[in-house]
């Protein structure tokens, strides 16, 4: 999965780190360096909830973009269902907001923390209900899978039920 660099946000990043580096006494520094420099090494660049997801898709061998229809998901209300199904389909059955930036973040681009968070209570209101609200995150309901299967954002739902 080919990931874009957003230089503005690494710019960004470097700029707190050299602004914290200023506040470590000196003979602390060869220490938190190579520490930073390892956990650089293995971050990948990716948040704790894209890597959730990156590593539980290619456990379970459902690769996102061979299983949906990203040209079908024309709305956010789309995308986040379809991404919340995703999420079901790889075995986060409960999952939060952060998922679903994350889906955002890996898959397609990103949405303003506000409106997703809108976004899923939307989904989960009596309005659709294709997400229930549970504790501090969210499950898709039956009727929002429904609602993916019929819309067809599902390559593989329609190839196998064909």
């Amino acid at each position: 999965m080919a990931r874009e660099i957003d230089f503005d946000k690494l710019y960004d990043r470097i700029v707190k780190i050299t602004n914290l580096s200023t506040k470590i006494p000196l003979s602390m520094w060869d220490e938190v360096f190579e520490t930073l420099y390892k956990a650089a090494l293995n971050d990948n660049g990716f948040n704790e909830f894209e890597q959730e997801i990156l590593t539980k898709s290619k456990s379970s061998g459902l690769i996102f973009e061979s299983y949906v229809d990203i040209e079908k998901l024309k709305s956010k209300v789309d995308k986040s269902l379809c991404y919340a199904f995703y999420l079901d389909m790889i075995k986060i059955k409960t999952f939060k907001t952060d998922h679903i930036a994350a889906c955002y973040s890996l898959f397609d681009n990103t949405i303003s923390a506000i409106k997703l968070a809108q976004n899923l209570r939307d989904l989960a209101s009596n309005k659709y209900g294709y997400l229930k609200a549970e504790g501090d995150g969210y499950s898709i309901t039956e009727l929002g899978k429904t609602v993916c299967i019929s819309k067809s954002f599902l390559k593989k739902v329609e190839e196998e039920t064909d």
